[in-house]
């Protein structure tokens, strides 16, 4: 799933899927989770959890960040 993913991280198989609620997938040496939960009113809350090489925080955190700005805009 490429717009999942960051640039340089290669997707692998999807391990879990609920559809509108959780995608998870694996990437090398870990796995990424995309999960909507009960949010606090202003729309449901998104939570990006990686597991894996912890050199791609700032990656991540750029993608969710500009995935943000494009909801709003």
């Amino acid at each position: 799933p490429a717009p999942f993913t960051i640039p340089g991280l290669s997707p692998g198989a999807v391990t879990r899927a609920e559809p509108a609620k959780l995608l998870e997938y694996d990437v090398p040496g870990g796995a990424v989770r995309w999960e909507l939960t009960q949010g606090t009113g202003q729309g449901p809350r998104l939570i990006v959890t990686h597991t894996g090489d912890i050199a791609t925080l700032d990656a991540w955190r750029i993608h969710v960040e500009a995935l943000a700005a494009s909801l709003v805009a």
